[in-house]
């Protein structure tokens, strides 16, 4: 689909005789990995794609900072892991403490992911968000500080508004501002309250005793099936996470 003619003429239900010069074949609401990602694809195939972001990159995000193998597969592809190893540590020691405190961390460094092929680097999202976006920006127009309001359909065409006082106009939207999607609910495509909670902090480098591995997951009785987990940046500051996921007693 990507290379496909057809795909550049039609995409959703509208075609580019219905949707006008100045209107786009997609709109993408949420510049994070995902919306980036979909808009550099869509873009290097030739639609016309509008990303939108409510905030300026650089900017803060929750997250665990680990990106694991499919994901740097696709940061590969995109020519953008070479920025990004310049903020990127290579987890190569790490492992578990399992709910009764056994612990299972490589220390050596060599054998992590070797029999797997498993590979993992931890990298802040703030910093990896703005290298993606950017790319993105490079086959598609990307516009910050700017907020999503609401969207109709009408004739296969998406009308989507937005903050101050504009009106996009598109084949295809594609919700992409997080799991707690305010786009989807509007929309009435999701209806349920989230279900789930993460808390984080960074320590900072020189302020603490994290040194004999790179990531470390941390599972407690009473969280499971959540965990914490902790992860060691570049610049020396750690990640602490904690996820508290439905159907435990947490």
């Amino acid at each position: 689909w990507r290379r496909g003619a057809a795909a550049k003429r039609r995409i959703g239900g509208a075609s580019r005789e219905t949707l006008g010069a100045r209107d786009c074949d997609v709109v993408i609401v949420g510049a994070g990995p995902a919306g980036a990602t979909a808009a550099f694809y869509l873009g290097e195939a030739g639609h016309r794609v509008v990303l939108l972001e409510k905030k300026e990159f650089p900017r803060p995000k929750p997250c665990g900072d680990a990106w694991c193998q499919p994901a740097l597969a696709i940061l590969e592809e995109m020519g953008v892991m070479d920025r990004l190893a310049q903020s990127a540590l290579a987890v190569r020691r790490g492992g578990f403490v399992s709910p009764r405190g056994i612990r299972c961390i490589n220390t050596e460094g060599e054998t992590y992911g070797s029999v797997t092929g498993c590979k993992t680097f931890a990298i802040k999202r703030e910093i990896a968000d703005a290298i993606v976006a950017k790319r993105a920006a490079e086959v598609c127009e990307l516009r910050e500080n700017t907020k999503y309001v609401g969207a109709r359909r009408e004739a296969g065409v998406w009308h989507v508004d937005i903050e101050p006082g504009e009106t996009l106009r598109c084949g295809v939207l594609i919700l992409a501002d997080g799991s707690t999607s305010y786009a989807a609910k509007q929309l009435g495509i999701v209806s349920d309250a989230p279900d789930s909670v993460c808390s984080h902090a960074y320590a900072a480098a020189g302020t603490h005793q994290f040194h004999e591995a790179d990531g470390v997951m941390l599972f407690n009785t009473s969280m499971l099936p959540g965990y914490s987990a902790l992860f060691r940046h570049a610049d020396g500051d750690v990640y602490l996470g904690t996820y508290v996921l439905p159907g435990g007693r947490a």
